[in-house]
């Protein structure tokens, strides 16, 4: 759900619906270019950025998943949410964009979505047997644990067993598709603090301008 920003400016008697048009207003009148003034924003920007995506980054470093949060295994999630923002540098106001870079992989977390099987019929989701205490996978590929076999469990579960001397041990459920549910929360989080950004952003500017008139 997007959110609305409305801010508000009066100046000279005169009130403005659009917080733009009031400094723009203002900067004209003590001789301020308000379209060069993009470096203060951009500077604003940069900070907001870095501050929401730490806090998700730290939201996403517990140790279990849940309905809403991811947890931290290898730690890349954490390190690209850290260094995922981007603000471009200019003195064009017109011009300030800010974005956030992640590997491709984590948009199903942010969405949501279906994992279906590239090739062959079934998805290989590891059981605890195969994974490492972090919660990894110990190998990239099923394919790489020997003396494995396909067979249905009990429950009518199709699972990849290993025979490891008398004993059966699961490694893998096999699935036509895996669902995912969505829990990274990039978009709501950047608009939460979408309100906070516009009013910092208009502080800043405002005292850029009235630099100026000194």
């Amino acid at each position: 759900m997007a959110h609305t920003v409305t801010l508000e400016t009066e100046f000279d008697g005169k009130r403005y619906q659009r917080a733009s048009v009031g400094l723009r207003a203002l900067a004209d009148s003590v001789g301020a270019d308000f379209d060069q003034l993009g470096l203060v924003v951009s500077h604003e920007m940069r900070l907001f950025l870095k501050t929401e995506l730490d806090k998700l980054a730290k939201h996403h470093s517990g140790s279990a998943t849940t309905s809403n949060r991811l947890a931290k295994r290898t730690g890349e999630l954490v390190r690209a949410l850290q260094k995922g923002g981007r603000v471009t540098e200019t003195p064009t106001l017109a011009d300030v964009k800010g974005e956030v870079f992640l590997p491709s992989k984590y948009r199903i977390h942010e969405y949501g979505g279906s994992i279906r099987p590239q090739k062959g019929g079934y998805v290989f989701v590891p059981l605890p047997a195969a994974l490492k205490s972090d919660g990894t996978p110990k190998h990239m590929n099923p394919r790489q644990w020997h003396g494995t076999f396909i067979a249905e469990s009990r429950k009518g579960n199709l699972l990849l067993f290993q025979r490891q001397g008398p004993k059966l041990i699961p490694l893998y459920a096999l699935k036509p598709r895996v669902s995912v549910k969505r829990r990274l929360g990039l978009g709501a989080s950047i608009r939460r603090g979408v309100p906070a950004f516009a009013d910092r952003a208009f502080e800043a500017l405002l005292n850029e301008i009235l630099q100026n008139e000194s």
